[in-house]
């Protein structure tokens, strides 16, 4: 990003994932980079939208929180974000996701993660023809007009050159950020109190992600179920991932499995305690598909 002393920018962020208790992977990227850009740059003006659910406890002399009530999803995303930022002057919009108004009043700078969706998908095969063909129609247009695609990794770039046929020149790898809070756990008090408070009285393997298909988690139920029985009895299996029906199906499969009385379920973890988590581990497991 260049030196802004020239031309301080007025910068509108969609801050709709900033919840107050129950952070996202979109909140997350929201809240780090709030903290890095803001006071990196205190000649520029920083407006996070919102909406009734939205809250945000950072506070800055160039960073504002406006409110704004959504009732419909679409009517926010394409009339009332595009009047807030004609109304207040903004230079450019940040969106953390592939959406932004179709007709904003200023260059919109998107963020794709990845399109995992349209190789690996639990929707079926017709359900995932509708689902691509209707992204294409609907999320490709908006994503060619951007001013800029931001996107996590050199792979995802390519994907988005191939499959929405954006150019190459609007796309910028951006590799996701490490907060400095992650780092070794060095102290063994700490992560014994952790093991503690959530029964984990063994060494263990450790799996941090969602549920979903192609996170490959019923594999490695197959593979923890193929190790020898000392060595099983020796090291738990931890999975950290927030409950739904996707865990459902895993924790079935593990009860069929016979390695309930080896599993442990985490749900929620609190950031500060995600380190030490994963300091813990004897060893960290990540057996994706994509």
């Amino acid at each position: 990003m260049p030196p802004f002393s020239k031309h301080p920018l007025t910068i509108g962020i969609d801050g709709r994932e900033l919840y107050p208790d129950l952070p996202t992977g979109i909140g997350r990227y929201l809240r780090n980079f709030l903290d890095a850009a803001v006071p990196a740059y205190p000649d520029c003006r920083f407006i996070v939208y919102g909406n009734q659910h939205t809250a945000l406890d950072l506070q800055a002399p160039n960073l504002s929180l406006k409110i704004i009530p959504e009732t419909l999803t679409f009517w926010w995303d394409q009339i009332t974000l595009a009047r807030a930022l004609r109304q207040d002057n903004a230079d450019v919009l940040l969106s953390p996701y592939e959406k932004g108004p179709y007709v904003a009043p200023c260059p919109v700078v998107l963020t794709v993660y990845d399109l995992l969706f349209y190789d690996i998908s639990d929707r079926g095969p017709f359900g995932t023809w509708i689902y691509n063909a209707a992204h294409r129609i609907l999320r490709g247009p908006l994503i060619r007009r951007a001013a800029r695609v931001i996107t996590d990794s050199l792979y995802s770039k390519h994907d988005i050159v191939q499959k929405l046929n954006v150019p190459e020149q609007n796309i910028r790898p951006v590799p996701i950020g490490i907060p400095d809070s992650y780092r070794p756990v060095r102290d063994q008090a700490r992560i014994e109190a952790f093991k503690k408070a959530h029964d984990i009285k063994l060494p263990y393997l450790l799996y941090v992600g969602n549920f979903k298909p192609h996170k490959n988690v019923p594999r490695l139920l197959e593979a923890y179920a193929g190790l020898p029985e000392a060595l099983r009895s020796d090291h738990l299996l931890v999975l950290c991932g927030r409950k739904d029906h996707h865990r459902e199906a895993v924790q079935a499969q593990a009860q069929k499995l016979g390695l309930t009385p080896h599993l442990r379920f985490l749900d929620f973890v609190d950031d500060a305690d995600m380190p030490v988590l994963y300091s813990g581990a004897r060893l960290f497991t990540f057996p994706s598909l994509y």
